[in-house]
């Protein structure tokens, strides 16, 4: 009742994989059961209740658990084939790309522009899309790097790092998730 938005933001930890249903636990998770246990009550609340909500890459992949989605738990061997997500080097530095889906609010954040240069550092990531949530960008390797609810006044997930404010969409993005949570 006294928060007017929730930003939840990553960490050095992984979701216990219980959370979305798998049983086999990548050797390469690291858990942190209270964490998860407090992001997906709050979360949950959140959202239920309409307010404004950004997800910062663990927080994206609690949005997606909440709604009942899966994760990929190890990006390079569950999907060797793809970009290293894992950035070694400074993360005020773009990485790659991500292609923004038309009609988002993310795409709006990103003033219609379909790209936008990003870091990354993650090696787990959205497989099965959560209730009600919606692919907003894609890397271009095809791992899903954010989701929204559109049914929401503000519910917004990034992959990415935008704290870092690497590119003009980072900072957009915060300028609109304040101005939501100024009309709470």
């Amino acid at each position: 009742d006294i928060i007017d938005g929730l930003v939840v933001t990553g960490g050095n930890f992984d979701h216990d994989p219980k959370m979305y249903g798998e049983d086999f636990q990548h050797p390469k998770t690291k858990l942190n059961p209270e964490r998860s246990a407090f992001d997906f009550a709050i979360v949950e609340h959140t959202i239920n209740r309409d307010i404004p909500f950004l997800g910062i890459c663990a927080g994206q992949q609690m949005l997606n658990i909440v709604r009942g989605g899966s994760l990929i738990q190890c990006i390079p061997d569950e999907a060797p084939h793809t970009l290293n997500h894992s950035q070694e080097e400074c993360r005020h530095r773009p990485t790659h790309d991500i292609n923004l889906v038309a009609g988002t609010l993310l795409e709006k954040c990103n003033n219609g522009k379909k790209t936008a240069a990003v870091n990354t550092s993650h090696h787990q990531a959205v497989k099965d899309i959560g209730k009600n949530l919606v692919i907003n960008a894609v890397a271009p390797d095809g791992i899903i790097e954010g989701i929204e609810d559109p049914n929401l006044r503000f519910c917004l997930g990034v992959q990415w790092h935008p704290e870092f404010f690497v590119c003009d969409l980072d900072r957009e993005i915060y300028k609109q998730f304040i101005l939501a949570a100024q009309k709470s």
